[in-house]
């Protein structure tokens, strides 16, 4: 299958993003989004945002995360492309900064995108194995949760 240019630059911007997470920054994250778009948790628990909308809102929902979780590597996602949607496969190795804990994680991330910006990202991820990593469910929950 031949993979479209826009759904290449797609890739090279995520992949760009995860990799500024490795070192810390945050900031090419909410960049590939639209102005309006939308990051999604359908996994997330009860309390937790389930939706972050709006470039600003998705980087203010970072800002603490190099504080939270350093990561040593990001494994080489696996893309499958249609129309106007990019499904990303990856996993992440690194630990959270105050426990010391494993932060092991496997994503699944289907992208909507126009224009080689995403406009909706819904990120399936397990937040058991980042409660477990931040040392327990307390944790957990003050982390991304801005209204507690």
């Amino acid at each position: 299958m031949t993979v479209s240019p826009e759904n290449q630059q797609l890739e090279q911007l995520l992949l760009a993003a995860l990799e500024a997470l490795t070192h810390g920054d945050v900031r090419p994250w909410p960049a590939m989004f639209t102005e309006n778009g939308v990051q999604e948790f359908p996994y997330a628990p009860a309390g937790y945002p389930k939706k972050v909308a709006g470039q600003k809102a998705i980087a203010a929902y970072l800002a603490d995360y190099p504080e939270k979780f350093e990561l040593y590597r990001i494994n080489q996602p696996t893309f499958y492309h249609s129309p106007g949607v990019l499904v990303a496969e990856f996993s992440v190795e690194g630990k959270a900064v105050q426990t010391g804990n494993p932060y092991n994680q496997q994503y699944i991330s289907v992208i909507e995108h126009r224009e080689g910006r995403i406009t909706r990202y819904v990120d399936y991820w397990n937040p058991q194995v980042a409660a477990a990593a931040l040392g327990g469910d307390e944790a957990f929950y003050s982390f991304g949760n801005k209204t507690k």
